[in-house]
């Protein structure tokens, strides 16, 4: 059964899975969400990384992006994820949400 809307505030993510695919996607705020019937808040609202100044970090199995930086999804929409490596991320000033799958060492 479906929970009741969530409140993702700015800088933050949820995680979302659909039961019928089980496929899980990402949902970025400032947004009210409503899952649909099938689907259900896996994980968050999470803040966004924020990496300071001076400082990295490293995420485990990070989303494959493509030429351009955007995120590669499969036929189904699911992320791709090269299994395995890591990845060094450096201050941007911008955080991120990390994608299903995803980890922060």
């Amino acid at each position: 059964m479906a929970s009741n809307s969530c409140s993702v505030p700015p800088n933050h993510y949820i995680h979302v899975e659909d039961r019928n695919t089980m496929i899980t996607r990402l949902e970025v705020g400032p947004l009210t969400f409503t899952p649909k019937v099938q689907e259900d808040v896996v994980l968050g609202p999470t803040p966004m990384v924020l990496v300071p100044r001076d400082h990295h970090c490293v995420v485990r199995n990070p989303a494959l992006r493509d030429d351009t930086g955007a995120v590669v999804v499969d036929k189904h929409g699911m992320v791709r994820l090269k299994h395995g490596d890591r990845e060094l991320r450096f201050f941007t000033g911008e955080p991120f949400p990390l994608y299903p799958g995803e980890e922060l060492e």
